[in-house]
């Protein structure tokens, strides 16, 4: 029994707990009601068993909660008073002062906020009279304890066919078989979007489309992410192919801009609408403070200055952004508003890589991407209506032990459900997962890995050959990549050794975000495409240090066009 606040017929012996931060979990299965507060400071646990009836009824919890109660008639009307405010505390997300009726509950669980503050799973001391009730408690990973009611009006609504629409923008952007692992991320997620019951109609997707019936693939028109999986290509509905995944058109995507957009693609963008939800998830190679595509870049400031337009012109209520690249955490780091209602996750910290997985022997390449086959395998098994974005980012940072997965923006969002962006799972189509091999590698070492592993299994000396040419030419060009880097920071500090040391030695934090942006363009313009090098990713860092340290954005230019006389050369991966 919860009462709200103070009542007259309330003995203070009986009911002595007044708490203010309260989650409630109800389970849609069973009625079985898990409470979880915070209470001199330590977070407690309490279960009750309302009924086996399916749904959730609060008649059936007020009249349980009468059966259970030794109080007669004064109890009575103190759980009807109760039960028509907790009712409207569950609809209207309102929090408020509690008081809770300790022995209508059974307290399973007891732990330190110290302890929950750092995601330890919360264990209960008891044996629960339901395993849902200890698959909530195990995996909803509280932190923070502030007040939410976990089953939102949102989510109530969504469940009624009345709740907010849902979109996703679903983006690889990379090409070229090697990065084998973007494009079937991506395909991936689709399906699971699809499976979840989102129409193709709100999913726009961008890909080069380029890997299926590559004449590399050994299953034509087949995509996998993980060892011996599922084809995730079939049927996927793309909108933007080849070299219409661009930087200029995903913003108008997100924009809505159909105008921008026509004869290009499909020509869909986003059309929701101030009540509704998006979901985003971008995957390929990253830098410092960018993110590229197949032909060109998008800088951090760039996406910021979308994002901040589609918030205002409310272009959605809530939106969650899955970022996979490496450094990824350099585009929302310092940039993204709390108040904007987005909810951000990065593969990577500011100045880290990122991990591909599931190296494929018959594909020879990686089949995913660590924290992207984290957050779809999760997706896969659990049941995301009793799933917090909390707790799913909690399980892949967990997992992801490669790289260290960032958060990012309205960190309030975290208590919703995962189904409020994924759609909901049906518990049917659950999927067990047998345990493979993660084989995680740094994306940086991706391109010389996958030749040495086909110099391991070369037979003829034609083709070994062949694959010591491809190796020598990768590290050639790596070097005149490195050597010419070495030119500029000369160039620019004039040859002073203790300066070039700092530029050398140091990642210094990407806050002059305007210098940085001018001098990577211009890198990329003048001496390496950042977008059809890979390779160049890796020694941006120097840009950021040079901008760091003050120098003047006139002199970093002019040092790159006395450096960089070179002809155009691409593929330097």
């Amino acid at each position: 029994m919860l009462t709200f606040g103070t009542h007259p017929f309330t003995d203070p012996s009986i009911f002595p707990l007044s708490i203010k931060n309260l989650n409630i979990i109800i389970n849609p299965w069973k009625q079985i009601l898990v409470v979880v507060f915070l209470y001199e400071s330590k977070v407690h646990v309490c279960l009750s068993v309302i009924g086996d009836a399916e749904g959730f009824s609060g008649w059936d919890l007020g009249m349980q909660s009468i059966y259970r109660s030794s109080f007669g008639l004064i109890a009575a009307v103190t759980v009807m008073i109760s039960l028509a405010v907790f009712v409207l505390a569950v609809f209207t997300s309102v929090p408020g002062s509690f008081t809770l009726d300790v022995p209508s509950l059974q307290l399973i669980s007891v732990v330190d906020e110290s302890i929950s503050e750092s995601g330890a799973l919360l264990t209960p001391t008891q044996d629960a009279d339901s395993s849902h009730v200890q698959y909530l408690i195990q995996n909803d990973h509280l932190k923070d304890a502030d007040v939410q009611v976990i089953k939102t009006k949102d989510s109530l609504q969504q469940e009624a066919g009345t709740g907010p629409k849902l979109w996703a923008v679903l983006v690889a952007g990379s090409n070229e078989f090697y990065n084998y692992r973007h494009q079937a991320d991506v395909c991936h997620a689709y399906q699971i979007l699809r499976r979840n019951g989102i129409p193709p109609e709100n999913i726009i997707v961008m890909m080069y489309d380029d890997i299926a019936n590559s004449t590399e693939n050994p299953t034509p028109g087949i995509i996998i992410n993980r060892p011996n999986g599922s084809d995730v290509y079939a049927g996927v509905v793309k909108d933007y192919v080849g070299d219409d995944v661009t930087p200029e058109n995903f913003m108008k995507v997100l924009l809505g801009d159909e105008e921008g957009l026509k004869g290009v693609g499909s020509g869909k963008v986003l059309k929701s609408g101030p009540n509704d939800h998006v979901f985003i998830n971008f995957v390929d190679h990253g830098a410092p403070g960018l993110v590229a595509f197949p032909n060109d870049e998008l800088h951090a400031k760039e996406l910021k200055k979308v994002l901040g337009k589609m918030h205002l012109h409310k272009k959605f209520a809530k939106l969650v952004f899955y970022l996979e690249a490496c450094e990824s955490g350099s585009m929302f780091q310092n940039l993204l508003p709390a108040h904007w209602n987005i909810f951000a996750t990065t593969a990577a910290n500011s100045d880290e890589s990122s991990y591909a997985c599931y190296f494929d022997d018959v594909r020879q390449t990686y089949l995913g991407d660590v924290y992207s086959v984290m957050w779809m395998e999760n997706a896969d098994s659990v049941n995301l209506s009793l799933e917090t974005l909390q707790a799913q980012f909690l399980v892949v940072r967990n997992e992801t032990n490669t790289s260290h997965v960032q958060e990012f923006g309205d960190r309030s969002l975290r208590h919703l459900e995962v189904s409020q962006f994924l759609g909901a799972s049906d518990p049917m189509d659950l999927l067990e997962l047998p345990p493979v091999e993660l084989d995680p590698i740094a994306v940086g070492d991706v391109p010389q890995a996958l030749l040495e592993r086909k110099l391991s299994r070369a037979v003829s000396v034609e083709e070994k050959r062949e694959i010591k040419q491809k190796l020598n030419r990768l590290h050639k060009l790596r070097k005149f990549v490195t050597n010419t880097m070495m030119d500029i920071i000369n160039q620019v500090t004039g040859g002073d050794m203790a300066a070039k040391e700092i530029i050398l030695r140091n990642h210094f934090p990407l806050i002059d975000f305007d210098c940085y942006e001018r001098a990577a363009k211009f890198f990329s313009q003048r001496c390496f495409s950042i977008a059809k090098n890979s390779f160049v990713t890796r020694k941006l860092y120097l840009l950021v240090n040079i901008c760091e340290r003050g120098w003047p954005i006139e002199r970093i230019v002019n040092a790159m066009a006395h450096t960089c006389r070179h002809s155009p050369i691409t593929g330097i991966n």
